[in-house]
């Protein structure tokens, strides 16, 4: 079924990719895959893409006909997400999705879209070309569009070195308009930031900005805290404004349970200010955790 719930996709015994309306009063494609044996998975990718998976074999089917093909070396699995599909290996984890309008609208080759033109005026200006100025004033009319497109570009890219690209074009051209609201440039900023960390290998949460949103910043925060990655979850708590003291109470929760079979005279040796509660803030919540565990 399609995140939308509104078309399904099935595999019939010919071997066809057959996608309905999910009343099955609408035939939408039929696509002949050329093998009889069911795949062993079966998911959407975003909606309007299908994803089929034989062994080593992976196919994408578009929605008019067109498809590719991806061979893999090693045992895989699909899991269908908000906007793409995740393939897990043992050895890695990709993600295929399609590419975000907002990107189509700053990178396609020829694209003459205020948000490239934009793109190329910052690249002109970088170069001490003159030629930024008329690029510039090409798109002044709708300039305030491109630079919201050069943010929403950046968020949905996951190279860093490309965002700082879209987020400088973004800042370069917010600089000729009279009125913008500097919240938005300044919220992205903190959103690549908490996007970016999220990646790290060491904390293993890659989300696309899509699933971020729909997620919101409280869920992630949770997240993190279930997986004891406390210091993360506060500078996240910090960056974005938002309360920390379910964060503190329950790092401290787990302090006093990993705690409780230890000699007396050990509890807190590894804390300065354990014995001084009235000192420390992290302390006093843990003395409330350890009364709320007992």
């Amino acid at each position: 079924v399609c995140p939308n719930g509104k078309i399904i996709a099935c595999f019939t015994q010919e071997g066809h990719l057959w996608v309905t309306s999910s009343d099955f009063s609408k035939n939408l494609s039929d696509f002949a895959t050329e093998s009889q044996v069911p795949p062993n998975q079966l998911t959407w990718c975003g909606t309007d893409s299908v994803m089929l998976h034989w062994d080593r074999l992976l196919m994408m089917v578009g929605p008019y006909g067109d498809w590719l093909k991806y061979n893999y070396d090693e045992p895989i699995s699909l899991i269908q997400e908000l906007d793409g599909v995740r393939v897990l290996s043992s050895s890695r984890m990709e993600l295929i999705q399609r590419v975000p309008d907002p990107v189509v609208d700053v990178f396609k080759i020829g694209s003459c879209t205020p948000a490239a033109l934009l793109f190329d005026a910052h690249d002109l200006f970088q170069r001490n070309d003159a030629k930024a100025d008329e690029s510039i004033r090409s798109t002044a009319s709708r300039l305030s569009d491109a630079v919201d497109t050069c943010l929403e570009a950046a968020a949905q890219e996951w190279d860093s070195t490309i965002q700082k690209q879209l987020l400088r074009s973004a800042s370069y051209g917010k600089s000729f308009l009279e009125f913008y609201h500097t919240e938005n440039f300044v919220n992205m900023a903190k959103t690549l930031r908490v996007l970016n960390m999220l990646r790290r290998p060491d904390i293993g949460m890659p989300v696309t900005y899509r699933q971020y949103t729909f997620l919101t910043p409280d869920v992630i925060v949770n997240r993190l805290i279930q997986k004891h990655l406390h210091f993360q979850a506060v500078q996240i708590c910090d960056l974005l404004g938002l309360p920390k003291e379910r964060v503190v109470v329950h790092w401290a929760c787990e302090k006093v349970k990993a705690t409780q079979d230890l000699p007396a005279d050990e509890v807190g040796s590894g804390h300065p200010c354990m014995h001084s509660p009235d000192v420390c803030p992290l302390c006093r919540l843990r003395t409330r955790a350890a009364s709320i565990s007992l």
